[in-house]
């Protein structure tokens, strides 16, 4: 499932990546949100969180998870054992469009509906070592 830690520079920018999240029910870590972009070549660099995604002009903290198969964006079903013990159920499923992305961040719009969403991933500099924003355009 697991393969690798998370490389925002693998992500060519002008490409179309896959956009997946999923509301994790898990015993551990309890309920959140798990953010998939990526495609079957670099597999799913991850993101969890205890919120969804953020509205215009809004920030959230999102921790990074390591890559994941390509294929783990499709499932919905239960983990029986291990850290992900819990349910998994698709909470969206789109496609985004990488405008930069560097070894700490990667800017994308969400390209699935009409009204497209500029976000930002960027490695948090001040919080703990592992943590991130997720940021939306004020004006997208």
């Amino acid at each position: 499932m697991h393969n690798q830690h998370q490389r925002t520079d693998k992500f060519t920018p002008n490409q179309i990546y896959d956009f997946v999240i999923q509301h994790h029910k898990a015993e551990r870590a309890g309920p959140h949100y798990d953010l998939r972009i990526g495609n079957s070549r670099i597999g799913l660099h991850s993101w969890a969180t205890k919120k969804t995604m953020p509205g215009p002009g809004e920030r959230i903290g999102v921790y990074p998870t390591p890559v994941h198969s390509y294929g783990w964006g499709k499932f919905e079903g239960t983990i029986a054992a291990g850290r992900g013990k819990g349910t998994v159920t698709k909470h969206y499923d789109g496609k985004v469009k990488v405008t930069k992305s560097d070894k700490d961040s990667l800017h994308f719009t969400d390209i699935t509906n009409k009204e497209l969403k500029r976000y930002a991933l960027v490695r948090s500099t001040n919080t703990p070592k592992d943590s991130w924003l997720l940021t939306r355009a004020k004006k997208d």
